[in-house]
């Protein structure tokens, strides 16, 4: 079972890759080939911008035909819908994106057209500076699959693994160098998790059993 955690760990190690800061501005539409359906603009100092609009794109998929919906209100939402075209009916398939007004990405959400579920979805957060903090994976609300949280200069702070709401494994620590962090014995749930402070050091250990939190103890510096 412990070899099996380090596989997981080592794996999480060769596939990770540094945060991108998202910057967009808000005329920038994300379906930059799409046609407009509807849209109401205004221009500043040359510069057209959207207070709403909707526009679509079409392609064909691995011999599927789908559609790609835009919808922007300055007032509201920005979302990007994906379908599937099945006759006269558009399945939402796929991931469905979600953006804030000045092109940050909040929400993806995945929906599978087999049984229209819809539940498995991914939050970002940001710090103040834009910079990406976090990639949250929930489903039914719970957390659960791979979450990954990130240092300021985007490089990985951490890879925790959730199954139902519950953490199960710690696929990766880091600190603010790259140096690979001790996350303790801590496997499928069970075991102590290592918690450091931004200097390297241990801080806190945590004691899990089936994923549970059962106590934690702060650890004195020498």
């Amino acid at each position: 079972m412990k070899k099996l955690c380090t596989l997981m760990f080592c794996f999480c190690l060769m596939s990770v890759v540094h945060a991108q800061t998202i910057v967009l501005d808000i005329s920038k539409s994300k379906l930059p080939q799409g046609v407009f359906i509807r849209k109401d603009f205004h221009l500043i100092n040359g510069d057209t911008v959207y207070k709403k609009f909707e526009k679509y794109a079409t392609e064909i998929e691995q011999g599927d035909s789908v559609l790609y919906l835009e919808q922007f209100d300055v007032n509201r939402s920005w979302i990007v819908s994906r379908f599937l075209i099945s006759g006269k009916e558009r399945l939402p398939a796929g991931w469905q994106s979600e953006y804030d007004i000045n092109g940050y990405k909040l929400y993806d959400r995945y929906c599978n057209p087999e049984n229209n579920d819809c539940k498995l979805y991914k939050k970002y957060n940001y710090y103040p500076n834009g910079n990406q903090m976090a990639v949250i994976t929930y489903y039914h609300h719970k957390l659960n699959g791979n979450s990954l949280f990130y240092y300021n200069d985007g490089t990985i702070k951490h890879c925790l693994e959730y199954q139902k709401g519950r953490l199960w494994n710690v696929n990766a620590y880091y600190d603010q160098n790259g140096v690979i962090l001790d996350q303790g014995d801590f496997c499928d749930g069970t075991g102590v998790v290592n918690v450091y402070a931004t200097n390297g050091k241990i801080i806190k250990k945590k004691w899990y059993k089936n994923g549970r939190l059962t106590k934690e103890r702060r650890v004195k510096e020498n």
